[in-house]
């Protein structure tokens, strides 16, 4: 992980607030092979099938099918890291998402916010009932693996809305340096959502926004509000949850996160 220190000391005209802006703390996720040990404390799962509350039904895209089930966070796990906000203090979120199984010309598009039906953030809170599930057909059930959790450190992306407020030279060497210290990170909860086709956040703020020109103040103040629930990176790879999709993600106004209105979240993904 990067030392700040030192990036502050090689970086002295970066001033303390331009450093708050484009550095956000955040939890690498890694993949282990099973429920114990690995490299990292254990704060979730990917894959398999999850338990869900009484008088739940699995979790669908009403008139298209049933959601994949790809991750568990256990909260009480994560909240030992920094993650830059305050998560639920324990219970666990399983992210649901629709991948294009049962029909490949669908899919979450932030350009059509009726296709948010087709992801779904679910909240269990501790104590609550809960009953297995068997995968409705004809999903495909992955095998689960634990996620284990080492303390992250995001960098601004370069089309951020606040990045484009940045002109400065040294702004980009620094964030070039962090990238570089988190290259090897690819599912994160907190810091910025990351893709190589555009910036997922000013892609947010824009569906939110309509056509209130990027130039405007409101776009920077909008996306300050966006925080990062969850970003996981299939690499396309078929031996992992949503691998039609590629990278993933789900983000959150950090206003409804306090209230616990993870129905207010917002599904995006990207293929890099």
């Amino acid at each position: 992980m990067i030392d700040e220190r030192e990036l502050r000391r090689r970086y002295p005209a970066i001033g303390e607030d331009e450093w708050a802006e484009l550095i956000r703390p955040a939890v690498g996720l890694f993949i282990g092979d099973d429920r114990s040990g690995g490299d990292g404390p254990v704060v979730g799962w990917v894959g398999g099938e999850p338990s869900l509350p009484e008088g739940m039904w699995w979790p669908e895209w009403e008139g298209v099918g049933p959601l994949s089930f790809g991750v568990a966070l256990d909260c009480l796990a994560l909240s030992a890291f920094d993650v830059g906000f305050a998560l639920p203090p324990d219970g666990a979120l399983l992210f649901f998402c629709y991948d294009r199984q049962i029909e490949d010309e669908l899919f979450v598009d932030l350009g059509y916010p009726s296709s948010q039906a087709g992801a779904r953030v679910v909240y269990i809170p501790v104590g609550t009932s809960v009953y297995p599930w068997v995968t409705p057909e004809p999903l495909r059930v992955y095998p689960a693996r634990a996620l284990h959790a080492r303390p992250h450190r995001s960098a601004l992306p370069r089309e951020h809305p606040v990045r484009q407020a940045m002109r400065d030279d040294e702004v980009e060497q620094a964030l070039s340096d962090i990238r570089a210290a988190g290259a090897g990170v690819r599912h994160q909860v907190g810091g910025f959502p990351q893709s190589v086709h555009g910036d997922i956040t000013a892609q947010v703020v824009g569906s939110k926004l309509g056509r209130l020109p990027p130039e405007s103040p409101m776009w920077t103040m909008e996306a300050a509000r966006w925080i990062t629930l969850l970003q996981f990176d299939s690499g396309g790879s078929d031996e992992l949850p949503w691998g039609n999709l590629g990278r993933v993600s789900w983000l959150i106004r950090r206003e409804d996160l306090a209230e616990g209105d993870f129905a207010a979240a917002v599904n995006t993904w990207s293929t890099g």
